[in-house]
């Protein structure tokens, strides 16, 4: 920002220090750094010398207003996008990702593919021009779409997109296949983190999903400051991390230090330290009853099933399972019996994550909620 929104060059540029001639180490004054006087003109610097200094660009990339009202999945992908480059001009795209079709080398085309992924915001049709061909020269292109499509998942902001560009792949191995590579990322819930990660950092969607909880993690440590509420972190680092392994051996960060290791299997707790605004009411409870019912049908189905009276244990696929009896009628299957599909507990738990930072409960409402699930870690 320019002119009276500008911020202090101080507050960007910590510790200046300047090298003439080879001489010690002396102060610099930031003030002798002008901005340019029209637009489009350039800054006066030091022609000479070498200029150090400690860059904390926080303020910039988290934003000058800590309390604003935006929520936090746009927060993410503003900071996200601020990093990364957009091709925009469709020609300019064409000609851009024809250069990346031609590679031969498959250790060439997957660290373009990881460039790509961290430096780049892609359209779903410009992921699948890479993923998809229906030209046979290019070597590498369109040989491996699953994996492709994983890979570029980072590339893609929104659910809508990243729907997009599964959606029109052209097998169900394929979209089985990179849904599986790209669930965490898929999974991730801004608007409600707190929960149990599990990450590989050699894969690029997981190695993203890190990347944007951080940033949140930034974001919301400023705002739990700027609130003056205490910090509450299991180091006292601002860090909503807990119980971190990097390879099964616990791991750290410095209180300053906010990058993501390279590689290795990061398993972690992240505990948001947002909590729901005093101003909003809790789901009614007739409505909440009903959403109850139906997940305590659609998961009791699939573990047991009344059939004449006497309770049976139900097959992991209930669906394929065929009874009949006085009780049902015609012969059916276990689901067609309850009007309902199946399933798992893990399916389940997915959903309610989905619409969590749509609904509010009471503490007697989560009660009720968690009387429904037999497996004691769900």
């Amino acid at each position: 920002r320019d002119g009276a929104a500008a911020m202090p060059l101080s507050k960007v540029m910590r510790n200046p220090v300047i090298v003439r001639n080879g001489c010690a180490e002396a102060p610099f004054n930031l003030s002798l750094l002008r901005p340019p006087s029209n637009e489009g003109g350039t800054w006066d610097v030091p022609t000479s010398g070498l200029l150090c200094f400690d860059l904390a660009a926080g303020e910039v990339l988290l934003g000058m207003e800590p309390a604003d009202p935006v929520p936090p999945t746009s927060r993410v992908q503003e900071m996200m996008r601020s990093s990364k480059i957009r091709v925009g001009d469709p020609r300019r795209s064409r000609l851009f990702l024809g250069e990346v079709k031609r590679l031969s080398e498959e250790s060439e085309w997957m660290a373009c593919l990881q460039a790509l992924s961290m430096d780049f915001v892609l359209e779903p049709e410009e992921v699948l021009g890479l993923c998809i061909t229906d030209i046979r020269s290019p070597p590498n292109c369109g040989q491996e779409p699953a994996r492709t499509c994983a890979a570029l998942l980072p590339c893609l902001e929104g659910t809508r997109r990243l729907r997009k560009a599964f959606s029109s792949l052209r097998c169900l191995a394929d979209l089985q296949l990179s849904h599986g590579m790209g669930i965490e990322i898929m999974s991730l819930n801004l608007e409600n983190p707190t929960n149990h990660y599990r990450l590989n950092l050699d894969n690029l969607g997981d190695r993203c999903v890190a990347q944007q909880l951080m940033l949140l993690n930034r974001w919301e440590a400023r705002i739990l400051q700027a609130s003056g509420h205490p910090d509450i972190s299991e180091r006292g680092d601002t860090k909503n991390f807990r119980n971190v392994t990097l390879d099964s051996q616990g791991f750290a960060w410095g209180s300053e230090e906010w990058g993501i290791p390279t590689e290795g299997i990061l398993v972690f707790d992240y505990v948001s330290t947002r909590r729901p605004d005093a101003s909003v009411s809790p789901i009614e409870q007739a409505i909440w009853d009903r959403l109850l019912s139906v997940m305590r049908r659609v998961y009791l189905s699939s573990r047991t099933l009344k059939v004449d009276g006497t309770e049976r244990q139900a097959p992991e696929q209930a669906h394929e399972q065929v009874i009949s009896g006085p009780g049902i009628g015609n012969t059916v299957t276990a689901a067609e019996a309850l009007g309902i599909g199946t399933l798992r507990e893990e399916d389940l738990l997915w959903a309610i994550r989905a619409i969590s930072a749509r609904i509010y409960l009471t503490c007697r409402q989560i009660r009720e909620l968690m009387c429904i699930f037999s497996n004691q870690e769900s």
